[in-house]
């Protein structure tokens, strides 16, 4: 009975632990989103958000997405003090990114589809794995015109 309360508190404390370390971890994340929205409702007409994505290129940023006064769906870019704005009607949506990615890459395993920013042009950024010919999977980065969808870049990453 003694070594099952012992064990029971060990577990217990191993979870605490686990719990406060991945707080510790996503706090600047969360307080980068918080400060991003915070700065998209100031310079902007957001009103609500639905979404924050962060991106990592040349200049890291926060893409927060909502709606505004009126009720459009918006896109805003942040990065420090500087915002982007972009109506959703305005450009392509996630799901024509997907199906534009699946179409071109037959067998892509998506991972991720975030907007983002290429060569100074705001365009949405799809990370995806395609198994090659001889069975090896690689990974990839496609970039697409957010207004268009055209596609602007496709990189080739590494071998898994």
């Amino acid at each position: 009975m003694k070594i099952s309360l012992i064990v029971i508190a060990a577990v217990l404390l191993l979870l605490v632990l686990a719990y406060r370390f991945y707080l510790s971890i996503q706090s600047d994340i969360w307080d980068e989103e918080k400060v991003a929205i915070a700065t998209a409702k100031s310079q902007t007409s957001l009103q609500s958000v639905t979404q924050v994505d962060p991106f990592v290129g040349d200049v890291p940023m926060m893409v927060v997405q909502g709606t505004d006064s009126e009720g459009r769906n918006i896109f805003v870019w942040v990065s420090g003090d500087q915002t982007h704005t972009e109506y959703a009607d305005n450009g392509i949506t996630k799901e024509s990114v997907r199906t534009q990615t699946l179409e071109q890459n037959p067998g892509a395993e998506l991972m991720r589809i975030v907007p983002g920013v290429y060569n100074d042009e705001y365009a949405w950024q799809s990370f995806y794995r395609v198994k090659g010919e001889d069975g090896k999977k690689r990974l990839y980065y496609s970039f697409y015109r957010f207004t268009d969808g055209k596609l602007l870049d496709r990189w080739l990453l590494s071998l898994q």
